[in-house]
Order: C-alpha cells, then structure tokens, then sequence
C-alpha cells in the first residue's frame, strides 16, 4: 500500500487492521507481527494476527494495547471503539445501534457511498415512493403519494426532502418527480440499512400471508447445492430479478397497485459432507480396537 488507510474508510476493524499492517509492512523496515505486539505489550505475537483473521476477539481489556499501536486520534480511537462493538455485536439491535452511531461521525468526512444508501433505505418505504415518483398518470403531491402508500403526509413529505436532498428529486410547483429512474442499491460494507430493509420487507411478507390467496402469492423450492451451485443460483436469481423489472417497467397508465417482490436463498441444514464425515469419524472405534476387531475376524 502506498497511502496510510483511513479508519473512517472502514467498516470492518479486522479490515482495517489488515490494511494498516501491510502498509506499515511496506514501508517500515523490520516490521512484523512480533514488533507490534511489543509495541502493544501484548503476551502473544500472533494475538493481532489471529485477531485479523477473525480467530479472536477484542475485549475490554485488550482494546487500549491495541489503540496504543494504531496511534489513532481521540475521534479516530471512538469511531475504532465503535466499530468494535459494530462488528462484534451478536443481535441485530445492537449492530444498527453502533452503525448508526458510526454513520453520525462518517456524515462529517467526505466518503457519501454508505451515508448515502443509509440515508436512501432510513425509510423502507421510500423505494416505493421513489417508483410512484417515476409514473406519468398519477398525481404525484404529497397529500396522492401518502393516500396511495397509505402512509402520513409528515411521513411521505419527509422522504420526499431525503430523496431531494440525495439528488434522487425534485418539486416543480408542488408535482414532485424522479431524477433517476433506476436505483440499484449495492450490497456493500455488509451494509446494516439493507439489512434493516429486508427484515422490514420480511415483517410485511409475514403479515400479508393473511391476505386472500388471490392477492398475494407464497413459493418456496427445498434444493441441495454445492458451493459451486449456490453461487450460480445466486447469480441466476439477481439476473431473474433484473428480467422482471425490465418486463414489467412499463409506462402505462393502468397500473393497477405497486407490488414488491421478495427472494429469499438462505441455508436451513448444516454442512451435509462435513457433518456427516465427522459423524463417521466420531463413530469409528479407536485404532487398537479396529485391529483387535479385525483379528478376531
């Protein structure tokens, strides 16, 4: 690395720690995993390098001796300290607790691309706001966009201000319309404001179960995959996803409803192979009694 990375570029702090070994790698002489970790007065020389790679956490404890070898400011060490928390955190409230405390001191540095996709899905609903704001025969005030979503006027208006503010619209004498039409959201950072979508998404799917069977409709297909296979159908179903918003973006003007469409690919067994090779290696008898068995045949 040539540059020295910037902590607030991060969203992983086993990331950043990575990056910044290898730059310190490439530009200080002698460096290696033992000088930081006396640097830190850690016990262990490999404790950052199993950190890095995920094999180990950091506490309460070790958090100071590891700030102490970043030599990162006051606000720097905070962000670390919360990133920590970000990453290491096992419930889902605590993760976007952290992200947003983590977005709040990334909104004042230059970097847009999280903040912006955060700003864009902090309302689940605006995507559809944001449809409704590309259609040509509707009426498009606040007042027939709330009606339409079935949503408050002081809620409609205030992703409305988010979208202008994105550059994503614009209010002409009241009229407000879309500046894109296309908006693809990446998946990036691991990023907790898509997440936050789809589990909103989710919670609607679960409710709308009870709607008559002719308004909505449930499929589900149990598959056996490889690796290989997973990956492949992964691609196929954000291809699939692409066919259907190109099929049916029409610029007619009897759509009927706007509908969302979920796909859901998620594992719901362990590791067949490995659990059962280790299932097989728990079962087999020790050594000696294989061959005591295998004399007495």
């Amino acid at each position: 690395m040539t540059t020295t990375p910037q902590i607030y570029d991060f969203l992983d702090y086993r990331e950043f720690l990575k990056a910044t070994y290898e730059y310190n790698k490439s530009t200080m002489a002698g460096f290696s995993f033992a000088a930081w970790a006396k640097k830190g007065s850690f016990k262990s020389r490999s404790f950052l390098r199993l950190v890095m790679l995920g094999k180990r956490n950091l506490t309460a404890e070790s958090l100071p001796s590891v700030l102490n070898v970043l030599s990162l400011n006051k606000t720097q060490s905070h962000y670390f300290h919360l990133l920590v928390q970000y990453n290491q955190s096992n419930s889902y409230q605590s993760r976007e607790f952290f992200f947003k405390k983590l977005i709040q001191i990334r909104g004042t540095k230059e970097n847009k691309i999280v903040q912006n996709t955060y700003h864009y899905l902090a309302n689940f609903q605006t995507p559809r706001v944001q449809l409704l704001l590309n259609r040509k025969h509707i009426k498009k005030d606040v007042a027939s966009l709330a009606t339409f979503l079935n949503l408050t006027e002081s809620k409609v208006s205030t992703i409305l201000e988010n979208l202008k503010e994105l550059g994503l619209a614009e209010n002409v004498h009241g009229q407000w319309n879309a500046l894109e039409t296309l908006i693809d959201v990446n998946d990036d950072y691991g990023n907790l404001a898509l997440q936050s979508f789809h589990k909103k998404s989710l919670e609607e799917a679960m409710a709308a179960i009870e709607l008559p069977a002719e308004k909505r409709t449930f499929h589900a297909a149990i598959l056996s995959l490889d690796e290989d296979s997973y990956q492949s159908l992964k691609q196929e179903l954000h291809e699939f996803l692409g066919i259907l918003i190109q099929k049916y973006k029409n610029e007619k003007p009897k759509t009927e409803k706007v509908y969302q469409v979920n796909i859901n690919l998620i594992p719901v067994s362990e590791d067949l192979i490995h659990s059962e090779q280790k299932q097989l290696n728990e079962s087999k008898p020790p050594i000696d009694q294989e061959k005591s068995k295998e004399f007495v045949l």
